[in-house]
C-alpha cells in the first residue's frame, strides 16, 4: 500500500492495521485523480460531484496477507452481507478527506474489483428426508416410490431453470448462481419456495418429512455455469465456505436437535437469514440460534432453526432495487 498517493494537508492516510471494524468505501484506482479533484473543488467552495462507483464494506479482520471484508451490495430491498477476502497486494491506499464527514475510501486495483463484481456467487440448499433408515429396515419395497420422487423432482426442476437440482440417496442439493454489480440477481426467497414443493413431494411419494439447510456466499467456480455434465460425470462447480458449511450446519443441527427437540424444518445460516426480505418484527422474534464451526476459517458462526411456514408468511414483497454506490 502506498501512503504517498494522497499527500497534503487535505487528506488523512490510514494504515491497514488500524482498519479493524471500520466501515469503508471501496473504489477503483482509476478514480484516484477524480477523487482528488472532487475534494479540492469542495474545499474551494465548489459543488460536490460524486465520483465513480463505490462499494460499502466493513472490515472484519486484518492479517499480514489479507483483509476480510463484509460487502453490502444493496440496502433498499434487504440487508445482504457477503464475506470477501481482499489480498493486501491489491490495495493502493486508504484515505479520508479531513474536512468532510465521510467514510475512508479504500482504493483497490481495477482487475481485482472487476473480478469481484463480475464473479458468480451462490445460494446453496441441502434438503434431507427424515426416517429413511426406519423405512428401509421394514423391508418394504420402495422402488416405485423412488421413481415417483425422481419424476416429481424433474417436474419441479423444469419450472426453475435458474436453479440446479442434484438428488442423491435421500437428499436433494440446490444451487442458484447470483452476481453483484449492476446485474445484481440475488434471490434467496425462491429456493425457499422450492423447498416447500420438494417437502410436499417427499410426503406424497415416500410418506416422509424433510428439513432444509441454506447458506449463501462466494464460490471458487466463479466464472462457470451452475453445473458441468459430461457423458458420465456430473460436477456441481462448487467449492468454498458456503458449500462446505452446509455439512457443518447439518452436523450441528443434528447434535443440537438431540438436546433440544423442536418442530422447525429450516436451518438457516445467519447471513442467509439476515438477507431475507422478512418483516422486522418477525426477525426480532427469532431467538433459536445455535453455533457451528465454519469449515474453512474454523471461526464460530451461527444458524437459526425456524419454521418454513412462518418464514414464508412473513416475507415482504420485493421493492425496486437500489444498489449501494450506483
Amino acid at each position: 500500500m502506498d501512503n504517498h498517493v494522497f499527500d497534503g494537508a487535505a487528506f488523512e492516510n490510514y494504515t491497514l492495521d488500524k482498519l479493524q471494524n471500520y466501515e469503508l468505501l471501496v473504489q477503483d484506482e482509476i478514480y484516484i485523480e477524480d477523487y482528488k479533484q472532487s475534494i479540492a473543488d469542495r474545499d474551494n467552495g465548489g459543488e460536490w460531484k460524486p465520483v465513480g462507483y463505490v462499494c460499502f464494506v466493513a472490515v472484519k479482520r486484518v492479517t499480514l496477507d489479507i483483509i476480510e471484508l463484509s460487502f453490502f451490495p444493496i440496502t433498499s430491498d434487504r440487508r445482504h452481507e457477503l464475506p470477501i477476502v481482499l489480498p493486501r497486494d491489491q490495495i493502493i491506499t486508504c484515505v479520508r478527506a479531513w474536512n468532510w464527514d465521510e467514510r475512508p475510501t479504500l482504493f483497490v486495483k481495477s482487475e481485482w474489483l472487476e473480478r469481484t463484481l463480475s464473479r458468480l456467487n451462490c445460494v446453496f440448499g441441502l434438503i434431507d428426508a427424515i426416517g429413511v433408515r426406519n423405512k428401509l429396515e421394514t423391508g418394504v419395497a420402495i422402488n416405485e416410490q423412488l421413481s415417483k420422487l425422481r419424476a416429481g423432482l424433474d417436474e419441479i426442476a423444469s419450472r426453475y431453470p435458474q436453479i440446479s437440482f442434484v438428488s442423491f440417496a435421500d437428499s436433494v442439493l440446490l444451487k442458484s448462481n447470483w452476481s453483484l454489480g449492476d446485474k445484481y440477481t440475488y434471490d434467496p426467497e425462491t429456493v425457499l419456495n422450492v423447498f416447500t414443493e420438494i417437502r410436499s413431494l417427499f410426503k406424497e411419494s415416500l410418506g416422509l418429512p424433510v428439513y432444509g439447510v441454506f447458506t449463501q456466499g462466494s464460490n471458487e467456480y466463479y466464472a462457470d455455469s451452475s453445473m458441468h455434465v459430461s457423458k458420465n460425470h456430473v460436477c456441481l462447480n462448487s467449492l468454498g465456505a458456503p458449500f462446505a458449511d452446509l455439512n457443518s450446519i447439518d452436523a450441528a443441527a443434528r447434535r443440537d436437535y438431540k438436546e433440544n427437540p423442536h418442530s422447525d424444518d429450516l436451518y438457516l445460516d445467519e447471513l442467509y437469514f439476515n438477507s431475507l426480505r422478512l418483516n422486522s418484527k418477525f426477525k426480532k422474534s427469532v431467538l433459536d440460534w445455535n453455533s457451528y464451526t465454519m469449515s474453512i476459517s474454523k471461526a464460530r458462526a451461527w444458524y437459526a432453526h425456524v419454521s418454513s411456514g412462518e418464514v414464508l408468511k412473513n416475507l415482504k414483497p420485493a421493492r425496486k432495487k437500489t444498489l449501494v454506490g450506483s
